[in-house]
């Protein structure tokens, strides 16, 4: 064997052993993520729900996140324009609606209900020559992010917007940002996002990759965990006159500056409860036999009741608080799971939709909007 061929030789097992090294990384990482019940990454991730226009987000400082939607998301029957998306095609309408909220809301999310949103709903229930629904929800929005979103982008809408309606709720979960989140603690009117960012002094870049193409995602994941638990984020501790504010507080602020912050613009503001499986009641008696059935028993399960516990437990501060003012709707007795009103146990299908924008329509109508 002359010198070259074995370099070749030495070459190409090295390869070999670099290859093997890194598959059995990737399949300890996989692994690890099944023991720890968050499912395992496919191995390429092309056509993944993540990599559409329409879903990608990047990081935002006042926001946590804003869409990444890179002028390439087609909703149905509405138009973007930056982080919004206008149903009404006609620009002189004299009274805009602007809509906040998180998933049940947003306008960009196309996979719920197929494109069927009850702000687009809401459009064809409305008289098109007088009024524009303009959707400015995004998938994991709390009322915080509303609020900034209400202060800071709103205001840029051309024209008269005479009302701003809130959808929210279930974003308002203490853990919904994990068990640890930092909102339950000091931050409570940061993100874990915009906490890590504050903390690290490093910018999280929250956009997807231009590739619908990923190799080693497991891997990767699991780098990406290591990184994050090494962040030297400073000294998580309680202080004497600072205090930790609850969910219930949190949204309770919130709202009621989003109800301020409106009458400042000239605008009406109303927040509405929205419904979610599980909630005691209608939301709890499915059908069975029917989509919602098979739903319920997936996503909610003899299994969930830490969750029943915890939706209900908000629930019922939730309702309290909303009950004091007059711009709060409670209809989260609304499109119950009676048979095909649900996408997954906390979005409804375009069905459940169109009786949520029945009932918004009612009430704004009732008062006069």
């Amino acid at each position: 064997m002359t010198k070259k061929s074995k370099l070749r030789t030495i070459f190409l097992i090295n390869i070999l052993v670099f290859i093997g090294l890194i598959v059995s990384l990737e399949t300890a990482s996989a692994f690890g993520r099944y023991m720890l019940g968050k499912g395992i990454l496919p191995m390429f991730t092309k056509g993944v729900l993540e990599y559409s226009p329409c879903v990608r987000v990047k990081t935002h400082v006042l926001l946590s996140h804003v869409s990444d939607h890179r002028g390439e998301c087609e909703p149905l029957d509405g138009q973007v324009e930056e982080q919004f998306v206008f149903y009404n095609k006609n620009k002189k309408t004299n009274k805009i609606i602007v809509t906040l909220g998180g998933s049940s809301t947003s306008g960009f999310y196309q996979h719920f209900s197929e494109g069927h949103t009850w702000p687009l709903a809401l459009q064809k229930q409305l008289d098109p020559e007088i009024y524009g629904v303009v959707n400015g929800g995004l998938g994991g929005y709390t009322s915080l992010q509303e609020m900034y979103k209400l202060i800071s982008e709103v205001p840029r809408i051309e024209g008269p917007v005479t009302a701003v309606v809130s959808f929210n709720g279930i974003n308002e979960l203490p853990d919904y940002q994990g068990v640890d989140e930092i909102r339950k603690v000091e931050y409570p009117f940061l993100s874990d996002t915009q906490y890590r960012i504050n903390g690290s002094q490093r910018w999280v870049d929250q956009r997807m990759p231009d590739s619908d193409v990923i190799l080693l995602p497991n891997l990767r994941s699991f780098i990406r965990v290591i990184a994050r638990s090494s962040e030297n984020l400073g000294n998580r501790h309680s202080v004497e006159r600072l205090k930790p504010i609850g969910a219930i507080e949190r949204w309770s602020h919130n709202v009621q500056i989003m109800n301020a912050a409106s009458k400042i613009m000239g605008a009406k503001y109303y927040v509405f409860l929205q419904p979610t499986m599980a909630l005691n009641g209608v939301q709890s008696k499915v059908v069975s036999g029917t989509s919602d059935y098979d739903i319920y028993m997936r996503d909610i399960g003899p299994r969930k009741d830490d969750y029943v516990r915890e939706i209900n437990e908000l629930y019922r501060g939730l309702r309290i608080e909303c009950a004091k003012w007059d711009f709060c709707y409670d209809i989260s007795d609304v499109a119950p799971p009676s048979g095909n009103n649900y996408s997954d146990a906390r979005h409804h299908n375009r069905n459940g939709n169109n009786l949520i924008a029945k009932e918004i329509a009612r009430v704004l109508k009732a008062t006069g909007i």
